[in-house]
């Protein structure tokens, strides 16, 4: 595959229904699913450097989820199955333009900070996939919009 690390020769970026976001610089690829199953893993694409890099799993695994980014956090929104919305707080991370690693912006002692973790935000009213998600320019609302069935628009704030 074009663009992936050695390390990364056996990870299946071959994903249906994965999110994808623009932040911190790189691409935040998570979930999907592919022939080995759903999956809660998350990647960076770092796009300065051309490689993929590990990342934090989400607590759940997610297919056809919905993601978006407000104010330094970043969401995946429900899924097949799934009415439950995660988010990862990326204001103290940052791509290290030297590493294969993301690691978080505060060092003490020469220590890296652990990665950002992922937890669990309000549920949703009803199981949402399929859908889009966005935020307001503000960063203080995310719009979750389309589903397999019909259901108006949620606003997650």
């Amino acid at each position: 595959m074009v663009g992936v690390n050695d390390e990364f020769k056996n990870v299946s970026l071959a994903r249906a229904g994965a999110t994808a976001e623009y932040v911190q610089g790189g691409v935040l690829f998570c979930g999907g699913k592919s022939l080995e199953g759903v999956h809660a893993g998350c990647l960076m694409y770092d796009p300065a450097r051309d490689k993929w890099i590990k990342f934090t799993k989400m607590i759940k695994a997610r297919d056809e989820a919905s993601s978006a980014t407000a104010a330094n956090l970043s969401y995946v929104i429900g899924g097949i199955g799934e009415k439950t919305v995660e988010f990862v707080d990326l204001n103290d991370f940052d791509l290290e333009p030297d590493e294969d690693v993301p690691r978080s912006r505060e060092e003490e002692f020469n220590v890296p900070k652990p990665m950002p973790k992922w937890k669990l935000g309000p549920s949703l009213p009803e199981i949402r996939s399929r859908g889009c998600g966005a935020a307001s320019p503000e960063g203080d609302k995310i719009y979750v919009i389309g589903n397999f069935r019909i259901f108006p628009p949620f606003l997650l704030s």
